[in-house]
């Protein structure tokens, strides 16, 4: 019972301190998803350009600070750090992020429903969170591994850019917005990615600590 009550406060802590100037950047990206496109009657192309080129882009917003949390001067994580080691810490801020981003992106998804939209909504919640994910633990990584949190922001729209540009044409079976194709084979390729990134930053962490 002790532990599920220290649990309840460490995830409780950890959402609080997670959500930071960021969080509101993204929850004011979503705020403006009406005013940027039209949701009447949205079909599954249409839905997948919203997703793609635009919600992808929560993943950079919302996890690249996760690395730079300690180095704020507002921030004393005392007492938590003391009875949980802080590699099991950054995996909760992690899967923190991955749900937050996850219920954003549904909740754009629902609206276009709610509009008479007319597409498969696990298709479009899924893979743009895939995509959003992938972007997210890319900029993570670089800024992890370098130390540097604006290197970790520049890489990963330098990715997002350089996908949107190329449209897939070097990536191929690894192309990040394969929705716009109406093709979702190409995610199950970049989730293995996410999940290798996931293990690799896990690593970092636990050997820095």
């Amino acid at each position: 019972m002790e532990f599920l009550q220290n649990l309840k406060k460490i995830i409780y802590y950890n959402i609080k301190i997670t959500c930071n100037i960021n969080f509101l950047a993204a929850l004011i990206l979503v705020a403006l998803t009406p005013f940027i496109f039209s949701f009447r009657m949205l079909e599954f192309k249409d839905m997948a350009v919203v997703g793609e080129m635009y919600l992808s882009i929560l993943g950079i917003v919302l996890f690249i600070s996760l690395g730079d949390i300690e180095n704020r001067d507002n921030i004393k994580e005392i007492i938590f750090s003391r009875k949980t080691p802080h590699i099991y810490i950054f995996i909760l801020r992690m899967c923190i992020m991955m749900a937050i981003t996850f219920l954003l992106i549904s909740i754009i998804t629902i609206y276009a429903l709610y509009n008479k939209g007319n597409f498969s909504p696990w298709s479009i919640i899924f893979g743009t969170w895939i995509s959003a994910v992938f972007l997210g633990l890319l900029g993570l990584t670089i800024s992890n591994t370098t130390g540097n949190i604006a290197s970790g922001y520049l890489i990963a729209f330098a990715y997002y850019l350089f996908e949107f540009i190329t449209k897939g044409k070097y990536t191929k079976s690894f192309y990040l917005f394969s929705l716009l194709r109406n093709s979702f084979n190409e995610k199950y390729m970049i989730l293995i990615i996410v999940a290798v990134m996931f293990g690799l930053n896990i690593a970092y962490v636990w050997k820095k600590s």
